[in-house]
């Protein structure tokens, strides 16, 4: 396969992977977002502590999941597009 095709097809399959990992992104924020409105609306409804650890341990959970996207990023070598 001549080297430029070679190149194509990486820059291409790169291409995808970011899109993928980027749409797997967005997911698991839409799923965490909307526990936070879930847990916005128990406001009143739950007990206060009970509030207060669903809180922490949803906070827990985004920066758990931020680490995990991160290291998958870096085990197929992908950087964060840079911001403009």
């Amino acid at each position: 396969m001549p080297a430029e095709a070679r190149a194509w097809i990486l820059v291409h399959n790169m291409s995808v992977l970011r899109l993928e990992l980027d749409t797997i992104a967005a997911h698991w924020q839409r799923a965490l977002d909307a526990d936070q409105r879930a847990l916005a609306a128990a406001a009143g409804i739950l007990p206060a502590l009970e509030l207060v650890r669903r809180q922490s341990d949803l906070r827990l959970e985004r920066l758990n999941v931020a680490a995990a996207l991160a290291r998958l990023a870096q085990v197929v070598r992908l950087r964060p597009a840079s911001r403009r």
